[in-house]
Protein backbone atom coordinates (compact mmCIF):
# COMPACT_ATOMS: atom_id res chain seq x y z
CA UNK A 1 0.00 0.00 0.00
CA UNK A 2 1.52 3.32 -1.14
CA UNK A 3 2.18 6.24 1.15
CA UNK A 4 0.40 9.58 1.17
CA UNK A 5 2.19 12.86 1.77
CA UNK A 6 0.48 15.00 4.43
CA UNK A 7 1.37 18.70 4.31
CA UNK A 8 0.22 20.83 7.26
CA UNK A 9 -0.50 24.53 6.79
CA UNK A 10 -2.68 25.29 9.82
CA UNK A 11 -6.29 26.43 9.51
CA UNK A 12 -9.17 25.26 11.67
CA UNK A 13 -8.39 21.61 10.99
CA UNK A 14 -4.97 22.23 12.52
CA UNK A 15 -6.20 24.30 15.45
CA UNK A 16 -7.45 23.85 18.99
CA UNK A 17 -9.70 26.03 21.16
CA UNK A 18 -8.33 27.51 24.36
CA UNK A 19 -10.32 30.07 26.40
CA UNK A 20 -12.77 30.39 23.50
CA UNK A 21 -9.98 31.31 21.07
CA UNK A 22 -9.15 29.10 18.07
CA UNK A 23 -5.53 29.14 16.97
CA UNK A 24 -3.13 26.80 15.12
CA UNK A 25 -1.94 23.94 17.29
CA UNK A 26 -0.38 21.13 15.26
CA UNK A 27 0.89 19.35 18.36
CA UNK A 28 -2.72 18.76 19.42
CA UNK A 29 -4.47 18.54 16.06
CA UNK A 30 -2.18 16.16 14.16
CA UNK A 31 -2.35 13.30 16.71
CA UNK A 32 -6.14 13.73 16.85
CA UNK A 33 -6.41 13.55 13.08
CA UNK A 34 -4.23 10.50 12.62
CA UNK A 35 -5.63 8.68 15.68
CA UNK A 36 -9.18 9.27 14.48
CA UNK A 37 -8.38 7.96 11.02
CA UNK A 38 -6.38 4.90 12.00
CA UNK A 39 -9.20 3.84 14.36
CA UNK A 40 -11.94 4.52 11.81
CA UNK A 41 -13.77 2.00 9.64
CA UNK A 42 -11.98 3.21 6.53
CA UNK A 43 -10.56 0.32 4.48
CA UNK A 44 -7.43 2.46 4.19
CA UNK A 45 -6.94 3.09 7.90
CA UNK A 46 -3.50 1.45 7.79
CA UNK A 47 -2.20 3.95 5.26
CA UNK A 48 1.27 5.30 5.98
CA UNK A 49 1.75 9.06 5.97
CA UNK A 50 4.85 11.18 5.65
CA UNK A 51 4.16 14.50 7.39
CA UNK A 52 5.58 17.91 6.52
CA UNK A 53 4.78 20.64 9.04
CA UNK A 54 5.09 23.43 6.49
CA UNK A 55 3.44 26.31 8.36
CA UNK A 56 0.94 27.11 11.09
CA UNK A 57 -1.30 29.84 9.73
CA UNK A 58 -4.96 30.69 9.88
CA UNK A 59 -5.92 30.85 6.22
CA UNK A 60 -7.29 34.38 6.44
CA UNK A 61 -3.66 35.39 7.00
CA UNK A 62 -2.48 33.73 3.79
CA UNK A 63 -0.59 35.98 1.42
CA UNK A 64 1.14 35.18 -1.85
CA UNK A 65 4.17 34.15 0.22
CA UNK A 66 2.22 31.21 1.64
CA UNK A 67 0.99 30.09 -1.78
CA UNK A 68 4.55 30.18 -3.08
CA UNK A 69 5.69 28.09 -0.09
CA UNK A 70 3.05 25.42 -0.69
CA UNK A 71 3.91 25.07 -4.36
CA UNK A 72 7.65 25.07 -3.59
CA UNK A 73 7.06 22.23 -1.13
CA UNK A 74 5.03 20.18 -3.60
CA UNK A 75 7.57 20.74 -6.38
CA UNK A 76 10.30 19.22 -4.19
CA UNK A 77 8.37 15.96 -3.72
CA UNK A 78 9.56 12.69 -5.26
CA UNK A 79 6.11 11.70 -6.49
CA UNK A 80 7.21 8.16 -7.26
CA UNK A 81 7.09 7.53 -3.51
CA UNK A 82 3.48 8.59 -3.04
CA UNK A 83 -0.02 7.81 -4.24
CA UNK A 84 -0.88 11.47 -3.74
CA UNK A 85 -0.84 14.31 -1.25
CA UNK A 86 -3.20 15.86 1.30
CA UNK A 87 -2.75 19.53 2.21
CA UNK A 88 -4.59 20.66 5.34
CA UNK A 89 -5.98 24.16 4.99
CA UNK A 90 -8.36 26.67 6.54
CA UNK A 91 -11.74 27.32 4.93
CA UNK A 92 -11.54 31.12 4.53
CA UNK A 93 -9.13 31.18 1.57
CA UNK A 94 -9.39 27.54 0.53
CA UNK A 95 -10.93 28.39 -2.85
CA UNK A 96 -7.99 30.67 -3.71
CA UNK A 97 -5.37 28.02 -2.91
CA UNK A 98 -7.38 25.37 -4.76
CA UNK A 99 -7.53 27.60 -7.84
CA UNK A 100 -3.83 28.43 -7.63
CA UNK A 101 -2.65 24.84 -7.31
CA UNK A 102 -5.03 23.70 -10.06
CA UNK A 103 -3.10 25.87 -12.49
CA UNK A 104 0.38 25.94 -10.93
CA UNK A 105 0.59 22.13 -10.49
CA UNK A 106 -1.26 21.22 -13.66
CA UNK A 107 -0.06 18.12 -15.42
CA UNK A 108 0.83 16.32 -12.18
CA UNK A 109 -0.40 12.74 -12.54
CA UNK A 110 -0.92 12.26 -8.80
CA UNK A 111 -3.92 13.75 -6.91
CA UNK A 112 -3.62 16.59 -4.43
CA UNK A 113 -6.51 16.92 -1.97
CA UNK A 114 -7.08 20.04 0.11
CA UNK A 115 -8.71 19.12 3.41
CA UNK A 116 -10.35 21.50 5.86
CA UNK A 117 -12.83 21.49 8.74
CA UNK A 118 -15.66 23.73 9.91
CA UNK A 119 -14.55 23.34 13.55
CA UNK A 120 -11.43 22.08 15.34
CA UNK A 121 -11.05 18.30 15.44
CA UNK A 122 -12.89 16.61 18.28
CA UNK A 123 -15.56 19.30 18.53
CA UNK A 124 -19.18 18.47 17.74
CA UNK A 125 -19.34 20.58 14.56
CA UNK A 126 -16.11 19.24 13.13
CA UNK A 127 -16.23 17.50 9.77
CA UNK A 128 -12.47 17.41 9.36
CA UNK A 129 -12.21 13.72 10.20
CA UNK A 130 -14.74 12.82 7.49
CA UNK A 131 -13.11 15.12 4.95
CA UNK A 132 -9.72 13.58 5.65
CA UNK A 133 -11.04 10.02 5.28
CA UNK A 134 -12.72 10.98 2.00
CA UNK A 135 -9.44 12.44 0.72
CA UNK A 136 -7.56 9.24 1.51
CA UNK A 137 -10.22 7.14 -0.22
CA UNK A 138 -10.20 9.43 -3.25
CA UNK A 139 -6.42 9.16 -3.60
CA UNK A 140 -6.44 5.39 -3.13
CA UNK A 141 -9.35 4.62 -5.42
CA UNK A 142 -9.40 7.16 -8.22
CA UNK A 143 -5.74 7.68 -9.21
CA UNK A 144 -6.65 10.93 -10.96
CA UNK A 145 -4.19 13.75 -11.36
CA UNK A 146 -5.40 17.20 -10.39
CA UNK A 147 -6.47 19.19 -7.33
CA UNK A 148 -9.57 18.12 -5.40
CA UNK A 149 -11.46 19.33 -2.34
CA UNK A 150 -13.44 16.67 -0.44
CA UNK A 151 -15.93 18.38 1.86
CA UNK A 152 -18.94 17.22 3.85
CA UNK A 153 -21.67 19.88 3.80
CA UNK A 154 -23.98 20.54 6.73
CA UNK A 155 -26.60 18.14 5.31
CA UNK A 156 -24.16 15.29 5.77
CA UNK A 157 -23.44 14.75 2.07
CA UNK A 158 -19.83 14.44 0.97
CA UNK A 159 -18.74 16.15 -2.24
CA UNK A 160 -15.40 15.98 -4.01
CA UNK A 161 -14.97 19.27 -5.83
CA UNK A 162 -12.58 20.07 -8.64
CA UNK A 163 -10.25 22.68 -7.19
CA UNK A 164 -10.56 24.88 -10.28
CA UNK A 165 -14.36 25.09 -9.85
CA UNK A 166 -14.61 25.75 -6.12
CA UNK A 167 -16.48 28.77 -4.77
CA UNK A 168 -15.75 30.31 -1.38
CA UNK A 169 -17.31 28.89 1.77
CA UNK A 170 -20.87 30.12 2.40
CA UNK A 171 -22.56 31.36 5.58
CA UNK A 172 -23.47 27.79 6.59
CA UNK A 173 -19.82 26.72 6.36
CA UNK A 174 -20.64 24.69 3.24
CA UNK A 175 -18.77 24.50 -0.05
CA UNK A 176 -20.20 24.40 -3.56
CA UNK A 177 -18.63 24.34 -7.01
CA UNK A 178 -19.71 24.83 -10.58
CA UNK A 179 -20.52 21.19 -11.34
CA UNK A 180 -20.35 19.63 -7.86
CA UNK A 181 -18.60 16.92 -9.86
CA UNK A 182 -17.18 13.67 -8.62
CA UNK A 183 -14.77 11.63 -10.71
CA UNK A 184 -13.79 14.34 -13.15
CA UNK A 185 -10.19 15.00 -14.02
CA UNK A 186 -8.43 18.27 -14.63
CA UNK A 187 -8.44 19.07 -18.35
CA UNK A 188 -4.79 20.13 -18.29
CA UNK A 189 -2.66 17.23 -19.44
CA UNK A 190 0.82 18.69 -19.60
CA UNK A 191 3.14 20.25 -17.06
CA UNK A 192 3.54 23.78 -18.36
CA UNK A 193 5.10 25.85 -15.63
CA UNK A 194 8.70 25.08 -14.73
CA UNK A 195 10.01 25.23 -11.22
CA UNK A 196 10.35 27.78 -9.71
CA UNK A 197 7.32 29.98 -10.31
CA UNK A 198 6.99 32.84 -7.82
CA UNK A 199 3.86 34.93 -7.50
CA UNK A 200 4.40 38.65 -7.00
CA UNK A 201 2.10 41.34 -5.64
CA UNK A 202 1.49 42.88 -9.05
CA UNK A 203 -2.22 42.18 -9.61
CA UNK A 204 -5.18 43.99 -8.06
CA UNK A 205 -8.58 42.37 -7.49
CA UNK A 206 -11.32 45.01 -7.23
CA UNK A 207 -14.97 44.42 -6.37
CA UNK A 208 -17.50 47.04 -7.55
CA UNK A 209 -19.66 48.85 -5.02
CA UNK A 210 -21.65 52.06 -4.90
CA UNK A 211 -19.30 54.97 -4.31
CA UNK A 212 -16.04 53.17 -5.14
CA UNK A 213 -13.43 55.94 -5.33
CA UNK A 214 -10.86 55.02 -7.97
CA UNK A 215 -8.66 57.99 -7.10
CA UNK A 216 -7.79 56.19 -3.84
CA UNK A 217 -6.42 53.15 -5.73
CA UNK A 218 -2.72 53.13 -6.50
CA UNK A 219 -1.40 51.31 -9.58
CA UNK A 220 2.23 51.53 -8.51
CA UNK A 221 4.02 48.23 -9.10
CA UNK A 222 0.99 46.61 -10.74
CA UNK A 223 0.86 44.83 -14.09
CA UNK A 224 -2.83 44.01 -14.20
CA UNK A 225 -6.21 44.57 -12.56
CA UNK A 226 -9.08 42.11 -12.35
CA UNK A 227 -12.21 44.20 -11.85
CA UNK A 228 -15.44 42.53 -10.85
CA UNK A 229 -18.80 43.38 -12.40
CA UNK A 230 -22.37 43.49 -11.18
CA UNK A 231 -24.69 40.65 -12.17
CA UNK A 232 -25.48 42.36 -15.50
CA UNK A 233 -21.80 42.52 -16.43
CA UNK A 234 -21.65 46.23 -15.64
CA UNK A 235 -19.64 48.72 -13.59
CA UNK A 236 -19.99 52.44 -12.94
CA UNK A 237 -19.10 54.80 -15.78
CA UNK A 238 -20.26 58.06 -14.18
CA UNK A 239 -18.63 60.50 -11.78
CA UNK A 240 -15.23 62.15 -11.61
CA UNK A 241 -13.82 59.71 -9.03
CA UNK A 242 -16.29 56.84 -9.34
CA UNK A 243 -16.11 56.09 -13.07
CA UNK A 244 -14.18 53.03 -14.14
CA UNK A 245 -13.58 54.82 -17.45
CA UNK A 246 -11.25 57.31 -15.76
CA UNK A 247 -9.45 54.46 -14.01
CA UNK A 248 -9.02 52.73 -17.38
CA UNK A 249 -7.37 55.82 -18.82
CA UNK A 250 -4.99 56.01 -15.87
CA UNK A 251 -4.20 52.30 -16.14
CA UNK A 252 -3.52 52.56 -19.87
CA UNK A 253 -1.11 55.44 -19.30
CA UNK A 254 0.70 53.34 -16.67
CA UNK A 255 0.87 50.26 -18.91
CA UNK A 256 -1.46 48.27 -16.65
CA UNK A 257 -3.94 45.83 -18.20
CA UNK A 258 -7.52 45.88 -16.89
CA UNK A 259 -9.78 42.83 -17.11
CA UNK A 260 -13.50 42.70 -16.41
CA UNK A 261 -14.36 39.59 -14.41
CA UNK A 262 -17.50 38.35 -16.14
CA UNK A 263 -17.70 34.68 -15.18
CA UNK A 264 -18.95 32.02 -17.53
CA UNK A 265 -22.57 32.82 -16.73
CA UNK A 266 -22.16 36.33 -18.21
CA UNK A 267 -20.52 35.23 -21.47
CA UNK A 268 -23.68 35.74 -23.49
CA UNK A 269 -24.00 39.34 -22.34
CA UNK A 270 -21.51 40.58 -24.93
CA UNK A 271 -22.99 38.48 -27.72
CA UNK A 272 -26.44 40.11 -27.68
CA UNK A 273 -27.85 43.34 -26.35
CA UNK A 274 -25.52 44.87 -23.77
CA UNK A 275 -25.74 47.84 -21.45
CA UNK A 276 -24.29 51.14 -22.59
CA UNK A 277 -21.92 51.16 -19.62
CA UNK A 278 -20.44 47.78 -20.58
CA UNK A 279 -20.02 48.91 -24.19
CA UNK A 280 -18.14 52.00 -23.03
CA UNK A 281 -15.79 49.92 -20.86
CA UNK A 282 -14.96 47.46 -23.63
CA UNK A 283 -14.38 50.27 -26.13
CA UNK A 284 -12.12 51.98 -23.58
CA UNK A 285 -9.85 48.93 -23.48
CA UNK A 286 -11.15 46.69 -20.69
CA UNK A 287 -10.80 43.00 -21.59
CA UNK A 288 -13.63 40.64 -20.64
CA UNK A 289 -12.38 37.59 -18.73
CA UNK A 290 -14.75 34.63 -18.64
CA UNK A 291 -13.32 32.33 -16.04
CA UNK A 292 -15.04 29.70 -13.95
CA UNK A 293 -14.73 31.54 -10.66
CA UNK A 294 -13.36 34.86 -9.47
CA UNK A 295 -10.66 32.98 -7.57
CA UNK A 296 -9.56 31.13 -10.70
CA UNK A 297 -9.47 34.30 -12.80
CA UNK A 298 -7.39 36.07 -10.16
CA UNK A 299 -4.95 33.21 -9.75
CA UNK A 300 -4.52 32.70 -13.49
CA UNK A 301 -3.78 36.39 -13.86
CA UNK A 302 -1.22 36.28 -11.02
CA UNK A 303 0.48 33.28 -12.60
CA UNK A 304 0.43 34.85 -16.06
CA UNK A 305 2.02 38.04 -14.75
CA UNK A 306 4.68 36.05 -12.90
CA UNK A 307 5.58 33.92 -15.89
CA UNK A 308 5.02 35.97 -19.06
CA UNK A 309 6.65 39.18 -20.17
CA UNK A 310 4.36 40.51 -22.88
CA UNK A 311 0.69 41.44 -22.98
CA UNK A 312 0.20 39.14 -25.96
CA UNK A 313 1.54 36.15 -24.03
CA UNK A 314 -0.67 36.94 -21.04
CA UNK A 315 -3.78 37.25 -23.20
CA UNK A 316 -3.01 33.97 -24.98
CA UNK A 317 -2.60 32.16 -21.67
CA UNK A 318 -5.81 33.56 -20.24
CA UNK A 319 -7.66 32.46 -23.37
CA UNK A 320 -6.70 28.78 -22.83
Amino acid sequence: MGKILLVLTGGTIGSSTQDHIKSPDAKTALPLLLHSFCHSDSPYCQTEFDVIDLMQELSENFRLEQLNQIRECLCQVDWEEYDGAIVTHGTDTLSFTAAFLSVAMRGLLKPICLVSSRAPLGEARSNGEHNFAAAVAWIKERHLGGVYVPYENSGGRMYVHLGEELFGCDAQDDFYSLTMGQGEQSPWKHLFFPHPLTLEENVLLIAPYVGLDYSAISLEGKRAVLHGTYHSGTACTKGEKTSLLGFLQRAKAAGVMVFLEMGQEKKGLLEGDIYASTKELIEAGAVALYDKTTEMGYMKLLIACAYYQTEEEILAFLAE
